[in-house]
């Protein structure tokens, strides 16, 4: 039971980066952000944990699910409001750190909570996905 409730944390924070890269780059498709070319980076390595995610909800039967269209919606009307307003590296860079801090402290929590009892490669996962973030956070700074 550990494992699974942890990885559909794991997998709620992978797919709502995810989620989030992709919409940004929907909103700037056209504009000339230097800070485009990391957000695709972190859209391809937030891909990747999906796939790790993925083989773990086999080996646990874990039945992840889909972020649920309201947080999608929700998400995606407040990026795109934020863009319409704002739309300077500087701004981008503030709404992604704010997401990968949202991350860090859930998988925080999930590590703290679950340490003792998850499988070793849940624990990996999560380590891996949390050392990702905090890198996003420090690497975004120069756009501030």
């Amino acid at each position: 039971m550990n494992n699974k409730e942890f990885l559909k944390s794991i997998d709620e924070v992978v797919n709502m980066g995810y989620h989030s890269c992709n919409k940004l780059l929907e909103d700037l498709e056209g504009k000339d952000n230097k800070i485009i070319s990391m957000i695709e980076e972190m859209k391809k390595k937030y891909c990747s944990f999906q796939k790790d995610t993925k083989k773990l909800d086999k080996k646990y039967k874990t039945e992840l699910e889909d972020l649920g269209f309201m947080a999608k919606m929700g998400s995606s009307m407040e990026m795109k409001m934020e863009v319409m307003k704002d739309n300077s590296d500087s701004k981008i860079a503030d709404m992604l750190i704010r997401g990968n801090t949202m991350g860090v402290v859930e998988i925080e929590k999930g590590i703290h909570k679950y340490e003792e009892k998850a499988d070793k490669d849940v624990l990996k996962l999560a380590k891996e996905v949390l050392i990702f973030q905090k890198e996003n956070i420090e690497n975004l700074k120069e756009y501030l």
